[in-house]
């Protein structure tokens, strides 16, 4: 019971570091899980097994694809069970990053199609190197009031050119409206907000 509160708290508590052997016995092990679930479950209501790129895959029309004849709710099914493993994928990551001395922003790679794999891969291979956090020269003062607008202006900016270049992406790249459109890009345009304001 102890190793399962510890596998849970690694997974959805943001704080802890991740060890490069925790992170691919993690990523691989969940993987495996997950593709096993939704290769089963579209075989039962379909008939056809689930192929590998069509698990992988970010697109949706590749996914509505293997999943025609299921019933309408499935697929909505299949969007909820994914969003546990999204965050883990995405706490893990940055976390990961940091824990192998990169720049943590370096972990949200995984949201993004294609380039997720090799993010992952890098990850898992990057030597345990903690980062050390710059600090605030003794004696600084404290940040402006007066700057904040400007802070606001260049966040919401900055957001707002993330959701346009992930539309203009997915729209005339990819040729498809993808999970990486609807729910990555959101959160992306969140973080980024969030960071440049602070």
């Amino acid at each position: 019971m102890h190793a399962l509160f510890g596998l849970l708290s690694l997974w959805f508590v943001p704080r802890d570091t991740v060890t490069r052997r925790a992170y691919l016995l993690s990523g691989l092990g969940l993987a495996a899980f997950k593709y096993a679930v939704e290769a089963t479950a579209t075989w039962r209501l379909t008939g056809r097994w689930l192929a590998p790129e069509g698990f992988v895959s970010p697109s949706f029309a590749v996914r509505e694809a293997a999943l025609q004849g299921a019933p309408e709710w499935f697929g909505w099914a299949l969007f909820l069970w994914s969003v546990p493993f999204i965050w883990i994928a995405l706490s893990m990551s940055v976390r990961r990053a940091a824990s192998a001395g990169a720049w943590p922003w370096l972990g949200t790679l995984v949201l993004l199609p294609v380039v997720n794999l090799v993010a992952m891969l890098v990850l898992a291979c990057l030597p345990d190197r903690p980062l050390v956090a710059a600090r605030p020269a003794a004696g600084a003062p404290p940040p402006s009031s007066s700057l904040a607008p400007l802070a606001t202006l260049r966040a919401t900016g900055a957001a707002i050119a993330i959701g346009g270049l992930a539309f203009a992406v997915s729209l005339y790249t990819f040729r498809s409206y993808g999970a990486v459109l609807f729910f990555g890009t959101p959160l992306v345009m969140g973080m980024v907000a969030g960071f440049l304001f602070n």
